[in-house]
């Protein structure tokens, strides 16, 4: 069956800049938070290339991050840019849901809740539902401490993020998720950490398109060991958490759709020259019929601030969702070589 692919090219130029890394031993990762995985490190002193920055994780009162050449990235804190704020363009990018209420309170739940400033077992300042300070009497935090229980759980909320945007980066288009089911697998990377869930076979099973409730009810009892020992803590957990993602709910999460009705494949964007129209016959049977004019992309609600390409279905198409991977890479490479 042939595919209607439509190729919008957004205006804008990336000016990628160099700066140097200011400690040894920095992380780069493959997400813009602590939990990613690790992709590099680079000593003090490496010239690095930054594509773009964008927010994440909160590092000595930085919660900027700086996007490498190499596709990973790098706190700002550790980047001499000369400056606090952004020195180049935003990364965009398909933005995480935001976890239901039904998420916020089940994490808060486990967490239980404190709402003048403690140290925990470690001696690092903490406040609210488990959330750890970066200043000493957690000035930082925008709410007024003593925190009352709804402003807690809008701290939680903001720790969540992190947890939100690691669990949409790793699921591909094939995972089809409701708000519930999500919001499982939300609470699951809140107590485990991206890291450990990023190579699991849970979230592989998710992305060969398999059922969630089945993928969730299996896999998550296997997570409530630590250190060998079977916690009945965690085994309340995750039952906690197959019963919110067995809750039914109409309510989609991933893949994403846009509010213009168009289903927006967020991983595949690279740089291409500009081109009116373009057809090939080796790929596969897809046809491109065209690539979008700035009026009507801005008419779609793309906006021009992209300096990429989007390979866009439209509604009620799920062409992107099935068509096999190397389909898609071979049309960004046709593109990429006109």
């Amino acid at each position: 069956m042939r595919v209607n692919i439509f190729v919008a090219q957004l205006l804008a130029v990336a000016f990628s800049t160099a700066f140097l890394i200011t400690d040894e031993g920095v992380r780069c990762r493959n997400g813009p938070t602590t939990s990613h995985a690790i992709q590099r490190q680079f000593a003090k002193g490496t010239d690095v290339t930054i594509a773009c920055q964008t927010e994440g994780t909160n590092i000595e009162g930085n919660a900027l991050w700086d996007k490498t050449t190499f596709g990973c990235y790098v706190s700002d804190y550790y980047v001499a840019t000369g400056s606090s704020g952004y020195v180049t363009s935003k990364c965009r990018s398909c933005r995480a849901p935001k976890s239901n209420a039904a998420t916020v309170n089940l994490i808060a739940s486990f967490e239980g809740f404190r709402p003048d400033v403690y140290n925990d077992p470690t001696g690092n300042p903490t406040v609210g539902y488990g959330h750890l300070c970066d200043a000493p009497q957690c000035s930082e935090v925008k709410y007024p401490i003593p925190l009352s229980v709804p402003n807690g759980k809008k701290l939680l909320a903001d720790d969540m993020k992190q947890f939100e945007v690691c669990i949409t980066a790793m699921l591909k288009s094939k995972a089809r998720l409701n708000r519930n089911q999500y919001g499982a697998l939300i609470s699951w990377a809140f107590n485990m950490g991206c890291g450990n869930t990023e190579s699991s076979s849970l979230v592989g099973r998710l992305n060969n398109g398999e059922d969630p409730n089945t993928v969730i009810s299996q896999e998550l009892p296997q997570w409530v060991y630590a250190s060998g020992q079977r916690l009945p803590g965690l085994v309340r957990r995750r039952n906690a958490e197959i019963e919110l993602a067995q809750k039914p709910t109409r309510r989609r999460a991933l893949p994403k759709r846009s509010t213009h009705g168009i289903s927006i494949l967020c991983a595949s964007m690279v740089t291409i020259p500009y081109t009116s129209q373009a057809s090939s016959p080796e790929l596969d049977g897809v046809a491109v019929l065209g690539v979008l004019t700035d009026s009507a992309a801005a008419s779609l609600g793309l906006g021009l601030t992209y300096h990429c390409v989007q390979l866009i279905t439209l509604a009620g198409a799920s062409a992107l969702d099935t068509m096999p991977f190397g389909t898609l890479w071979k049309t960004i490479g046709h593109f990429k070589s006109l």
